[in-house]
């Protein structure tokens, strides 16, 4: 059973075409990496029938084999969404519409945009390195001058979430996926900064046009890490519409 793949030729036409690194998922972690297991009881739980599963470009080349591992679990065909009519971070219902999917399993960075749809979706987030040691010594120092810190985890760090809990216990940590923090200080451990403006979003009234930014790439090898202070005014709206 071969894997099926589907495109909007007419969008992908208008994307540029840039050098993106493909990422090689070594066989033995294919199952972790993109919780295979979980993927295969979403889809039986729900019964779904015509699945449509979207990468971003550089987990392209692993697409074929979570696919081939899924059909031969489901004894079903699952589709690959190749060149997406929106960024990889969104959902991608219009290419999963000719496809006539029943359901998306997204894989890799999200950006939290708002749903244009309601074919059901699972989200399997991208999973990411950190050096804890780079992490507590260049972050400590800010805690412990300004105890109204908190820390948001994004999700491509949540697989080290208690870890970094651990690391910092009179710091509230909190997951991205939680309501926004309402300490005056957030402190966004992350990469996708079209999230973190998302996530801005769900403060009642903007931030400052120029908010205090701190970034530590070297700090963090061999996964670079950008940390992001952000000061929310209001978090009282935890609702708030969050558009890409």
């Amino acid at each position: 059973m071969s894997a099926q793949f589907s495109t909007n030729e007419a969008v992908s036409l208008e994307k540029e075409i840039g050098g993106v690194q493909l990422l090689d998922t070594p066989e033995e972690a294919l199952g972790t990496v993109y919780e295979i297991d979980r993927c295969i009881e979403w889809i039986r739980s729900h019964d779904f029938k015509s699945v449509c599963l979207q990468f971003p470009d550089h987990l392209l080349s692993d697409s074929t084999k979570i696919a081939q591992r899924l059909q031969s679990a489901l004894q079903q065909t699952v589709y690959v969404l190749g060149d997406s009519a929106y960024e990889s971070c969104c959902i991608d219902y219009i290419t999963a519409a000719h496809a006539n999917a029943d359901a998306v399993i997204h894989y890799g960075p999200v950006c939290f945009s708002q749903a244009a749809n309601e074919i059901p979706f699972l989200n399997i987030y991208e999973k990411r390195d950190l050096n804890l040691p780079a992490l507590t010594q260049t972050v400590r120092p800010l805690t412990e001058a300004d105890p109204d810190f908190s820390i948001v985890v994004d999700t491509e760090y949540l697989t080290h979430f208690d870890d970094i809990r651990a690391a910092f216990p009179t710091v509230p940590v909190r997951s991205i996926l939680e309501p926004p923090a309402s300490q005056p200080r957030v402190l966004i451990l992350g990469h996708n900064q079209r999230k973190i403006l998302n996530y801005k979003l769900s403060f009642k009234r903007t931030l400052p046009a120029r908010p205090e930014r701190v970034t530590k790439k070297r700090s963090f090898q061999p996964e670079s890490c950008a940390i992001t202070i952000r000061r929310p005014i209001d978090s009282s709206t935890t609702n708030a519409t969050r558009r890409c």
